[in-house]
């Protein structure tokens, strides 16, 4: 893989463009077998995959114990209710 990069070189006193060179220059990290590894591995499978999913679990998990806190609060309500009709 290569990196191709445009260096101008402006002359102060005619204030014009006096030469245009491209610079090839291979890039050791993206072209590296090891780099990909890590990157698809380590970095783009647990942002895609795993941040997500957790996220989606831990957001089930907290509202369903909401509904149960819910459901338990008017139960008790209920209970106290029909106890004092009761007496």
């Amino acid at each position: 893989m290569q990196e191709i990069h445009s260096v101008e070189h402006v002359d102060a006193v005619v204030n014009t463009t006096v030469s245009a060179v491209h610079v090839n220059q291979s890039m050791m990290l993206g072209g590296s077998q090891l780099y990909q590894i890590i990157y698809s591995n380590l970095l783009y499978y647990p942002v895609m995959y795993v941040v997500p999913l957790g996220t989606l679990a831990f957001l089930n998990i907290r509202l369903i114990a909401a509904l149960n806190a819910i459901k338990r609060r008017t139960l008790t309500v209920r209970m106290k209710s029909t106890t004092s009709d009761v007496d």
